[in-house]
């Protein structure tokens, strides 16, 4: 490839359009895209291959290669959700002859997944408190029966014990509160924190 007129990045719902103009002076070639990871949980490649394209070019000619990057072209596979996920950071998408060849670079800012892991007794009650569906259903229950005023001290406890001891287990926490937890309610909040079975295709 003897020059590049640039690479663009389009974003849409579900997938990414790179976009390379290119120039050769008549024959075939192949249009490479490798991403480059933010930090993350795993090991790396400085880039790695996620896409390419076969452009035939006339002597003199141009063209634009369009390469569709999916969700897997910016994920890896976490061991510990047993699914692929994607890390929030700034992600580098390179037009490249090979992996030691870049021809043009675009930076792409991702949110990455949010990940909400499924509580047992053994997770912190950070996790169960800050939970998005089971803090407002583990709160509720734990000033079930009071009244207003013992209702806004249970609270003002909880978020006082949440900012000195967020590390701490929730089988642990559990033999402090003056007033046991049903082993049920235990169970179903539990349940509650699993994702939806097709979690994995969203």
């Amino acid at each position: 490839m003897q020059g590049c007129e640039g690479l663009e990045v389009v974003r849409g719902v579900r997938q990414l359009l790179a976009a390379g103009a290119v120039r050769e002076r008549g024959h075939r070639v192949v249009e490479q895209i490798y991403v480059t990871a933010p930090p993350r949980p795993v090991s790396s490649p400085a880039r790695e291959l996620r896409g390419f394209a076969k452009v035939a070019l006339a002597p003199g000619g141009s063209t634009t290669a369009e390469i569709v990057l999916d969700r897997r072209a910016f994920a890896y596979w976490d061991i510990t959700r047993d699914d692929w996920t994607v890390a929030p950071g700034q992600y580098r998408v390179h037009l490249a002859d090979s992996a030691h060849d870049v021809v043009a670079t675009a930076t792409l800012d991702l949110p990455g997944d949010r990940l909400v892991r499924p509580l047992t007794l053994d997770s912190p009650i950070g996790d169960w408190f800050g939970h998005p569906v089971v803090g407002a259903a583990l709160t509720s229950a734990m000033v079930s029966g009071l009244t207003e005023e013992e209702a806004t001290a249970a609270m003002e406890g909880n978020a006082d014990a949440l900012r000195l001891l967020s590390s701490m287990a929730m089988r642990r926490f559990l033999g402090f509160l003056p007033r046991q937890l049903p082993q049920e309610l235990l169970e179903k909040l539990m349940k509650m924190s699993e994702p939806p079975q097709d979690s994995a295709d969203a």
